[in-house]
């Protein structure tokens, strides 16, 4: 079981991630690339394959962004199309490269900030980089054109699965230590839960998230000890 936060600056024009233990991932930025298109045959009126277009599908069983930050480089290219060849008459498309993301990711367009799509349903998915045309005559440009490609960012609107509710010092936040590699700070004195802590556990079907809350409720606790 483990735990990771990514920091991430928008300004900058190039993937730049720190990957910190004990925190959760919810906002990672990746390079995106289409295929690029197969070159055409001329000669015999051949017609490239497709490149494959790179897409972001929501997924109910991921729980964070850990694994896309775990990702070397953290790019994700599609597969070019095929050329076409006096056997093969139309090339076969390239692949398309799927991101698996939880539900309730926000994509965004790491230029502008635009927001290019809420993914909140299962199986909800957005095409973010266009694989290019296969080359032909007909195009009047053989070679095929190429992919899209972007830098996108994938922001996970978090949402607890459970959440730890209790009298301050209850020890909620010892118990998020406990299921998870979250630090949420731990002393024995009322309050030292200022925001909410949410953790994530990596199970074999799907990832788990609890959050500590602050404790509940202030006045009735002081008048309680009073």
């Amino acid at each position: 079981m483990r735990l990771y936060r990514v920091f991430t600056d928008f300004s900058r024009s190039k993937p730049s991630l720190k990957l910190a233990k004990g925190r959760l991932v919810d906002r990672v930025r990746v390079y995106v690339r289409g295929g690029g298109g197969g070159q055409g045959a001329e000669k015999y009126g051949g017609i490239g394959g497709r490149g494959g277009s790179v897409v972001v599908t929501a997924h109910a069983r991921s729980g964070s962004l850990v694994d896309i930050a775990r990702r070397e480089k953290r790019r994700f290219v599609a597969g070019s199309g095929e050329n076409a060849t006096i056997k093969r008459k139309r090339g076969r498309d390239g692949q398309n490269q799927t991101i698996r993301v939880p539900v309730g990711t926000m994509v965004y367009n790491s230029e502008d900030g635009s927001v290019i799509a809420d993914l909140n349903e299962d199986g909800e998915h957005v095409t973010v980089a266009v694989g290019g045309d296969g080359g032909s005559i007909v195009m009047e440009n053989c070679s095929g054109t190429k992919g899209d490609r972007k830098i996108i960012v994938l922001e996970l609107k978090t949402i607890a699965d459970v959440g730890l509710v209790g009298f301050p010092n209850a020890g909620k936040s010892t118990l998020l230590k406990a299921l998870s590699n979250a630090e949420p700070k731990v002393a024995d004195y009322p309050f030292t839960t200022v925001r909410p802590q949410l953790g994530v556990l990596e199970c074999s079907q799907s990832d788990f998230r609890p959050v500590d809350t602050t404790g509940h409720i202030q006045v009735q606790y002081l008048a309680n000890i009073g």
